[in-house]
Order: structure tokens, then C-alpha cells, then sequence
């Protein structure tokens, strides 16, 4: 989908947005809001009157594999297999003249007019949530694509968390080693192929726009921006224009992030507004740290990672699903066992594949990895804790500096049932299961 109103189309098409028409409140009561709809009935919210605002709000948008599989072009049981198919494909994408997202171009732009988001009690301030940051590296031209948070602190000003090993963090050392600002554009309504890009743990000096053609198996339209020397996707919402300055630091925080914790104050950059370009009729894109947007945005690329890893021990046609989910610090592995030691080996793999990743289960085919308590059925039932538990002890798992020596260790679990008794582990079936529509004998 070459925009994400490709996206919220589909998703209209199949009642999945919820359209919020009474007037609400950007600090805190949007956040609450969406994340209350989207937990009862799993759907896209649009808020078409913000308090202080022009533009409507969408969040939730890539909110369940569904949508972002239509949105990609894959298959919904494939995505991880897909994902590593295209990781490997780059797609140049397509310079053209104009595109909507400088419909209209703001030279003297005001932040606070934006529908900025106040997510949690004890953040210090508004923040854009949704934003791409892309740049080019000052030296080597590469263009990066990443997610990072930006506090509001004045009309044409932000405070930026980026900081080495993060690939934007290193574009930004290299330009302040030049003495030089490094200029950045802000990418809000991104398409779901930019998005993941922008998500993507793919190495520094691939070009994520590139990547993102490879995604969604089309190029990217760019234009150039306006006061910035970068490329930006055509058919984005907004796009906030700018330069981090070198040796500046300003405080930001406290801010809660998708731990559901907060991240302390901390010295971090600055970001000079010098333009804001949008459609005409834009949507912004606000995105809750933790809530099942982001998890989609960081489960697919972690998943990818590992299932890259895993593959080198058994044939990639036998691992049905890799699942970084409920959260994306557990992995649950589903495959067609073909030997006793093949959960192992995956254990090890998977746990040495992503720095995050704490623990991994693996199961049989027929434990469904999406549902945790179908997950916990097979360790309950399958695990030997004294041969199926591994335990790797003194390694990091945990990124937070603040709290990382506390964290330390990973853990892996065999639920997988022994080949030789696998007809006494044989689940119990009924000939009637999916047959037939509930509907006919029971509505509320």
C-alpha cells in the first residue's frame, strides 16, 4: 500500500475503525481513549475533533497481522518467511517533482498547533509518537529511517532522544564531528512499508528507503524536502522539517515508554523547526509506547531476526511460526519436529539472535502461538522442567541502563512432545470444530 490511507480504506472496508466524533482532549484523554477502544473492540480509532487542533487523529492503525500483512503484500502465517525473503532485496525508490505531502508547505510553522499527545501521568510534556525520522549520513550518504521520540518545547522546537548504536545516533555523532547540524525530516503518516523500514534492525549502511521498496515489493515516491537536504515519502501525512544541532543538549523526560515505565530525565537533542509540509487534508499519526501498534511495529522485524538465525538448524519449512508476542521480550517458536534435538538447538539460536529476546518457547504444530494460554497448555503439559528448561546465565537481557544489572540472563523451554510418544500427546479433536457459524445458534 503506497500510503497509509491505502490502509485505513481497507480497514473501513472491513469494519475495523472506530470513529470518534465528540472533541477530545490531546493530553491524556486520546491516549486513554484509544487505547480503551482498542482493547474492547481491536479496531483502528480515528478521532475526527481534537481539542486545539485542526487535524483529526488516527491511532492504532497497524494494530493486528491482518492489516499489516494486506498492507505488505504477504500472508498472514508467512510474514516472518516473507520478511526475510525481502530483507535481502533492496528496491531504489522513485525521485519525483511534488507529491500530496507538500500540498501545503508552512515556512513559518507553530508545533503547538499540531495535535501532539500527552500520553501518561508524570511525562514532561507533548510528544510526537508516530514520527519516522529520516536523514542522510553527512559523509557516506546513506539514508536512515528511524522511530524516536520528540518533545514539544517551543513553536519550532523539539528535544530528540538518539543516541550510538542507534543508526540515527550515528549519523548525528558523525555530523557533530564535522562541527556540522545534521538535517533531519520528521515523517508522520508514513506508509506501512516505511514504517517497518523505520522499525527494521537492517545493518547502518543499508538505505531504508530502499528497503521499504523491497517491503511493499514497489519504489517509494520521494520528493525532496523543502529547507532540508533530504528525500521524504511522497504520499505521507506531514512531514516536520529540521536540524539537529551539534554540542547541544537539552534535558528531556520523564517519559513512558513500552515497558510501561518511565524513562528518566536525560540530556538529549535539539531539533530546529525550519519548515512543516502536509496534504491539504491531513490525518496525524499518534502511536501509544507499549500499545498493540507499537508491539506490531517492533514484533514483525524482531521475529525476522530470529527466524533468520533458526533457520541454519533445521529446514525453514518446518518452522511454522516465530512469534515475539504477547510482548517483545518472549519468543514462542511452533514447529514440525523431526528430531529430539532440534528444540535446543532453536533455543540457543533464538536466544543468542536478538538482544531483547529473555525467553523462548518452542511447541509442536498444533499449540496455536498467538494465544498464551495455548502456549502455557503445551509447558504444562509437554515440558519436562528437569531436560526442557535452559537456563543461560550472566548475559545481558535487558537494555535499560538504568535498571540492566539487575536484568541479566535468558531462559529457554522445550515444550515439544517426545517423537516416540507422540500419539499420547495427540490433542483431542472434535469433527464439528469450524463447521459451522456461531451465529446461527447464539447472537447477543
Amino acid at each position: 500500500m503506497k500510503d497509509l490511507r491505502e490502509l485505513l480504506a481497507w480497514q473501513e472496508a472491513h469494519g475495523q475503525v472506530a470513529h470518534i466524533q465528540r472533541e477530545v482532549d490531546p493530553e491524556y484523554e486520546l491516549a486513554s481513549v484509544a487505547a480503551a477502544v482498542q482493547k474492547q473492540y481491536g479496531k483502528t480509532v480515528l478521532f475526527e475533533k481534537v481539542k486545539g487542533s485542526e487535524f483529526p487523529v488516527m491511532s492504532y492503525v497497524l494494530n493486528n497481522r491482518a492489516a499489516v500483512a494486506a498492507a505488505l503484500n504477504m500472508a498472514p502465517e508467512r510474514m516472518t518467511h516473507q520478511w526475510s525473503a525481502r530483507e535481502e532485496q533492496q528496491c531504489p525508490y522513485t525521485i519525483v517533482e511534488e507529491g500530496p505531502v507538500q500540498e501545503v508547505v508552512d515556512l513559518e510553522p507553530d508545533l503547538t498547533k499540531l495535535p501532539l499527545c500527552l500520553h501518561s501521568d508524570g511525562n514532561n510534556g507533548r510528544y510526537i509518537t508516530g514520527g519516522v525520522l529520516l536523514a542522510k549520513h553527512p559523509v557516506y550518504g546513506d539514508l536512515n529511517a528511524s522511530f524516536n521520540r520528540c518533545q514539544l518545547a517551543g513553536p519550532r522546537k523539539l528535544r530528540v532522544r538518539m543516541m550510538p548504536p542507534q543508526h540515527l545516533g550515528q549519523f548525528q555523532q558523525a555530523a557533530e564531528e564535522l562541527d556540522k547540524p545534521l538535517d533531519v525530516a520528521i515523517v508522520i503518516g508514513a506508509s506501512p512499508a516505511v514504517m517497518y523500514s523505520g522499525a527494521s534492525k537492517i545493518p547502518v549502511d543499508r538505505d531504508e528507503l530502499e528497503f521499504a521498496g523491497a517491503l511493499g515489493q514497489e519504489p517509494v515516491e520521494v520528493v525532496r524536502c523543502k529547507t532540508v537536504d533530504v528525500l521524504v515519502p511522497a504520499h505521507a501525512e506531514f512531514v516536520i522539517e529540521g536540524r539537529v544541532l551539534p554540542h547541544v543538549r537539552e534535558e528531556e523526560g520523564p517519559f513512558g515508554e513500552f515497558t510501561d515505565s518511565y524513562v528518566p530525565v536525560m540530556k538529549n537533542h535539539v531539533f530546529e523547526v525550519t519548515a512543516v509540509t502536509h496534504r491539504k487534508n491531513p490525518i496525524w499519526h499518534d502511536i501509544f509506547a507499549g500499545g498493540q501498534e507499537d508491539l506490531m511495529l517492533l514484533g514483525l522485524p524482531i521475529e525476522s531476526e530470529i527466524f533468520n538465525h533458526i533457520k541454519k538448524f533445521i529446514n525453514p519449512d518446518h518452522i511454522l511460526d516465530v512469534v515475539a508476542a504477547p510482548f517483545v521480550f518472549g519468543c514462542f517458536i511452533r514447529i514440525k519436529k523431526t528430531r529430539e534435538d532440534e528444540p535446543k538447538n532453536l533455543l540457543l539460536s533464538a536466544l543468542g539472535a536478538y538482544s531483547w529476546t529473555q525467553f523462548v518457547v518452542v511447541v509442536d504444530e498444533d499449540v496455536d502461538v498467538y494465544n498464551p494460554n495455548d502456549v502455557l497448555w503445551a509447558i504444562q503439559t509437554r515440558c519436562c522442567p528437569e531436560k526442557g528448561v535452559m537456563v543461560i546465565p550472566h548475559v545481558t537481557s535487558y537494555t535499560r541502563e538504568d535498571v540492566k544489572e539487575e536484568n541479566v540472563g535468558k531462559f529457554g523451554i522445550d515444550a515439544t512432545a517426545p517423537l516416540e510418544k507422540s500419539h499420547i500427546y495427540t490433542r483431542r479433536t472434535n469433527r464439528w470444530n469450524g463447521t459451522y457459524d456461531l451465529k446461527d445458534y447464539y447472537t447477543e
